[in-house]
């Protein structure tokens, strides 16, 4: 099983700080590892580490992480951050996992491209996406669909569909696709809590595009307020870092608080490169910014 996966260098930054009670403690500057940079200008060691993005290609082998939450009837609702885990709350972690099954789907997606020899190729792309409103409509990233010919939605009791792209916003990262004879129950988005550092996140997705149920993996929020430039041009800020594993295929979904709630979407993971060193680095977008844009594009389309 090969992947075609271009890894894209990138800055990685900290957004300008916020008013904010928490002092930022300062200590010399080391050169035995990268801090993050304080311009807009990372010095060239730091251009070694690179971020990709989680969708992966080739042979159709891909997928995006996601993470979902059911509250009661299905309807979308806040729900508390929850950041402390311990006792019986890791039994609960268990039951998050289980309860997700039914709102995810797998993303099989067609574009074409030049194929270097003056004709073009079919390019596919696997990534995941989740429902996210009471139409079923589904979430995922801009890069997972981008240029896309034809969209196929793997349900969670492994049938078919077929979708259209409604709308994306490449800026934002975020699409939405629409199927066709089909919805699910939406998931409870988190828009009103403040994510912490040191908070406990499950990320779930369909990693590498392996078979069966959504990969599970758990960790914490590592820091807030990230940037990631990209070099196709695209800046994403107000990221989420989080070190739970995120790997190819990790794309379009979001990540969860310990008690379910959906906080974030995660788009993309930084992977060592020359003399840098990145392990347990991804990032997602937070849901409180990422829930205005879908529902735009979702109703904005709607007919």
């Amino acid at each position: 099983m090969s992947a075609d996966l271009q890894p894209e260098p990138v800055d990685v930054r900290e957004d300008p700080p916020a008013a904010s009670p928490d002092p930022a403690p300062t200590s010399p500057a080391s050169s035995a590892a990268p801090p993050p940079a304080p311009t807009h200008h990372p010095v060239r060691r730091r251009l070694s580490i690179l971020v990709v993005v989680s969708s992966l290609v080739a042979g159709g082998i891909s997928g995006g992480v996601v993470a979902w939450l059911v509250e009661g009837d299905g309807a979308r609702s806040s729900a508390q951050a929850g950041g402390r885990v311990s006792g019986d709350a890791m039994t609960g972690l268990a039951d998050v996992a289980a309860r997700i099954r039914g709102s995810v789907v797998a993303l099989n997606v067609s574009t074409t491209v030049p194929d270097g020899l003056g004709g073009t190729m079919t390019h596919k792309v696997a990534g995941t996406g989740f429902a996210f409103d009471h139409s079923g409509d589904i979430a995922t990233n801009a890069h997972v669909v981008s240029g896309a010919r034809t969209v196929m939605v793997t349900l969670p009791n492994g049938s078919r569909v077929a979708a259209t792209v409604v709308g994306s916003d490449p800026d934002a990262d975020l699409a939405v696709v629409r199927m066709e004879g089909a919805s699910l129950p939406p998931l409870g988005l988190a828009t009103d809590v403040n994510p912490r550092v040191g908070d406990f996140v499950i990320a779930a997705g369909n990693a590498l595009a392996l078979e069966g149920t959504p990969t599970v993996t758990v960790g914490i929020i590592s820091a807030l307020g990230r940037t990631v430039s990209f070099s196709n041009g695209t800046t994403l800020s107000h990221l989420l870092q989080t070190d739970a594993a995120i790997s190819s295929g990790d794309s379009g979904g979001p990540l969860l608080s310990a008690s379910g709630a959906v906080i974030g979407i995660t788009t993309a993971g930084a992977s060592s490169s020359g003399e840098a060193l990145a392990q347990n680095i991804g990032f997602g977008i937070p849901i409180a910014r990422a829930a205005p844009v879908l529902e735009h594009l979702a109703t904005s389309t709607s007919g």
